[in-house]
């Protein structure tokens, strides 16, 4: 077949436009016949060779510039994903923070230790805060779930945000009741810690004389009262649970001897 095979050799051999054949080729298919003249060619072996060589250098030349530019493309692609995977990690972090006290936090996330979950169980004197709301089992029965859910976060969080002014760790929420604690991860000395948390009781004292009034706008017609107690001593501190889940918490005689001291404390008073 003269289209198939004489003609692009004859195409190729005078260097002629890539498009040549093709426009040749449709004369073909309109006329069905078409004239291959007779070429008695004379060629200069060094044009020829500089031609080839300039032709092979242009085709590496478009290929390294091809690889280059889909290696900028596949780096901007990975940049991407490492982008969205940072972001990804980012939201994952912020919403573990809200479940984890900031002294916490910091010592799980920024520990240069490969593993920080491996907390050695140590002894430390701590000053212990506990805290109870009065009556809160029947104030739960009286309200409505959103009312009550509205009420105790108001109350959660102004009390967290007072513990985090005071350097104090929130160590639990236990319903309504706030188990705290200052030394555990970093003391300023026994007295200083101790004062650092009566600071916070007495703080926390105030505000919630200052709440009232919004809580009793939301029902609740006899606002919230809350008995705190302080206890100071030694505490084995570290981290205790199961395979499954572990929490990082304290153990000792202080912690329930500040539970004893809060039930036995007047209403809105610190024992």
């Amino acid at each position: 077949d003269p289209v198939q095979s004489v003609l692009p050799l004859a195409v190729e051999q005078v260097c002629l436009p890539d498009d040549f054949f093709h426009l040749v080729f449709l004369h073909f298919l309109g006329s069905r016949f078409f004239i291959i003249p007779f070429l008695n060619l004379v060629l200069d072996p060094i044009k020829v060779l500089t031609y080839l060589f300039i032709n092979v250098e242009l085709r590496a030349e478009h290929q390294l510039r091809k690889e280059k530019e889909d290696l900028l493309d596949q780096k901007l692609k990975d940049q991407q994903i490492i982008e969205e995977k940072s972001k990804k990690l980012e939201n994952i972090a912020n919403r573990l923070s809200k479940y984890l006290t900031p002294q916490l936090y910091k010592s799980i996330f920024q520990s240069e230790e490969n593993n920080s979950a491996e907390i050695k169980h140590t002894r430390k004197n701590l000053s212990i805060f506990f805290s109870d709301i009065v009556s809160f089992t029947d104030i739960s029965d009286q309200l409505e779930p959103e009312k009550l859910a509205e009420i105790i976060n108001s109350y959660l969080s102004e009390m967290t945000n007072i513990a985090i002014s005071c350097d104090v760790a929130i160590d639990k929420f236990i319903g309504d009741a706030i188990l705290a604690a200052r030394g555990q991860f970093d003391s300023d000395g026994e007295r200083n810690d101790a004062l650092s948390v009566i600071e916070m009781a007495l703080q926390m004292k105030l505000r919630i004389k200052e709440m009232q009034s919004y809580w009793i706008k939301l029902g609740l017609k006899d606002g919230l009262h809350v008995r705190m107690g302080i206890s100071t001593g030694y505490c084995t501190v570290g981290n205790f649970g199961s395979n499954q889940k572990l929490e990082f918490t304290a153990l000792g005689n202080p912690i329930n001897l500040a539970s004893r001291l809060q039930s036995k404390a007047p209403s809105n008073e610190i024992l």
